[in-house]
């Protein structure tokens, strides 16, 4: 076995040997010594080398591909001249344009490459502060109560549109003063829970409306009254829970002989309660319609704290109708309507002033603040809403 491994052995050695370079062989020039520098020494080192360096550039200091790597900026202004043709410049020998692409597409490999490896530059970092959905949002996932202490806040700077860059977002002076009186409530609250607070008295407006008329008998409509254009549809924040009473009050006429119209409250798109409205019960200064100006009902519920959908419609508002044409003569048309039990329809022009109203929310027992409300209230042919609550 001996003899056999000796051999083998030194037939190893000898072939590691044969392929080993030689000392006495250079190495092959990259392609930085073969075809930039040759290229920057006939073409830009006249103007841009160590001793001339015009436009404060001097290529000749850049003797490897690793100092080309160490300023990127420089080499990417330097392709950028090459590739418009700016340099070298017309009054000088022009270069090849094959010898321009070569030496174009090495300094945008090694520009490249060198920002790959360069650390990300974030920019300046702003202190940044929470704007007012945000401040709500982080309350409530904090202690659980939906508090919205920032409705309180002054109103977010924006910048292009949006809210949420810090170097908009401003701290003033007032704000500091909000966010301690955030803090004074929030942690109260948290502790010993609400405060205790008086009763209130608010009034709601709802989106604008308008009221189109009609002259086509209307048989298939919404009958929940909810999508017409006469019902009210409000959100609003209650801010706490407890039993509220909600003032509806009504505008607009119907024709003298309907039938009592009713009401129904809605609570997040479920209907909590309906109440039958007649206005022939009152006082009126005509014969032959019937006016709901001022006219309302109360409704009681129990509201939980947060944000509401509370709307008020008037459910099967084209029944209920005297049979016969409603025709005024001398005088506009006053509904456009059809009775379905009778088939009756309406009249030409008719559909001018159709049922509406408006919400109050009012304590259980009248206030004087309600009763000289009511009194104030404008004669006016259109449909008007507005709300007020009161726990």
């Amino acid at each position: 076995m001996q003899r056999l491994t000796a051999p083998a052995t030194v037939l190893a050695i000898c072939a590691l040997a044969g392929l080993a370079p030689s000392a006495g062989n250079p190495p092959l020039p990259t392609a930085f010594e073969s075809s930039v520098q040759p290229f920057l020494a006939d073409h830009c080192y006249d103007c841009h080398d160590t001793r001339h360096h015009k436009a404060n550039l001097d290529l000749q200091k850049f003797q490897s591909p690793q100092a080309v790597a160490a300023d990127p900026d420089t080499w990417d202004l330097v392709l950028q001249k090459l590739r418009s043709g700016e340099m070298p410049p017309e009054d000088e020998i022009r270069p090849a344009p094959e010898d321009v692409a070569k030496v174009a597409a090495w300094i945008s490999r090694e520009v490249e490459a060198a920002d790959a490896a360069a650390p990300p530059d974030p920019g300046q970092v702003v202190v940044r502060r929470l704007n007012r959905a945000e401040y709500n949002n982080t309350v409530r996932d904090l202690i659980g109560l939906d508090l919205r202490p920032a409705d309180d806040f002054p109103q977010d700077d924006t910048g292009y549109g949006f809210d949420t860059i810090g170097a908009v977002l401003s701290l003033p002076p007032v704000l500091m003063e909000k966010y301690l009186a955030a803090a004074d409530q929030v942690s109260h609250t948290a502790i010993f829970g609400p405060r205790p607070i008086k009763p209130m008295l608010e009034k709601l407006t709802p989106r604008s409306r308008r009221i189109v008329s009609s002259t086509v008998p209307l048989t298939d409509y919404d009958r929940t009254g909810l999508s017409l254009n006469n019902a009210f549809h409000v959100e609003h924040r209650v801010p706490l829970e407890a039993d509220y009473v909600i003032n509806a009050v009504a505008g607009g006429t119907r024709p003298a002989g309907s039938e009592p119209i009713e009401l129904t409250l809605w609570i997040d798109g479920a209907p909590v309660e309906t109440r039958s409205l007649d206005p022939e019960r009152a006082a009126s200064f005509s014969d032959d319609q019937q006016d709901f100006l001022g006219k309302g009902v109360e409704f009681r519920t129990h509201l939980t704290a947060g944000t509401h959908w509370i709307a008020v419609a008037i459910p099967h508002l084209y029944e209920g109708l005297p049979p016969g044409p409603i025709c005024n003569p001398g005088k506009e048309s006053i509904e456009a309507a059809i009775n379905p039990a009778s088939g009756v329809t309406d009249c030409s022009g008719a559909g001018r002033r159709l049922p509406s109203g408006r919400i109050s929310m009012t304590p259980a027992a009248p206030s004087r603040a309600r009763r000289r409300r009511r009194k104030r209230t404008s004669a006016s042919s259109r449909a008007r809403t507005g709300a007020e609550l009161a726990p």
